[in-house]
């Protein structure tokens, strides 16, 4: 999915030129829209080192499935999943941004 897609569907800013194109693999689809939808439910810590992404509010993340009428038996699979891009993600933005000096 062109990242300038997603970012219309998650109402973001238009994606710059870093970022790249990616494939989402149907049987992932569902678990990556309702990811984008927790786009909000992120954990920051602020510190002198600067921000630090520590993960998803998993409060949000359970409310969110409520509201959602998530079948009960999908939802230890879906937070599974869940659990394995929120990892993924924690890498990308937790990584040390390029120094300009």
């Amino acid at each position: 999915m062109p990242a300038e897609d997603i970012a219309k569907f998650i109402g973001k800013r238009k994606p710059n030129s870093s970022e790249q194109d990616f494939e989402v693999w149907p049987d992932n689809w569902e678990t990556f829209i309702f990811f984008i939808e927790l786009s909000t439910q992120w954990r920051l810590v602020s510190g002198m080192s600067g921000n630090v992404m520590v993960g998803l509010d998993y409060t949000g993340v359970e409310a969110m499935m409520r509201i959602k009428n998530i079948p009960k038996k999908q939802k230890l699979t879906l937070f599974s999943e869940l659990q394995i891009m929120e990892r993924e993600a924690l890498e990308v933005l937790n990584k040390p941004k390029d120094k300009k000096d």
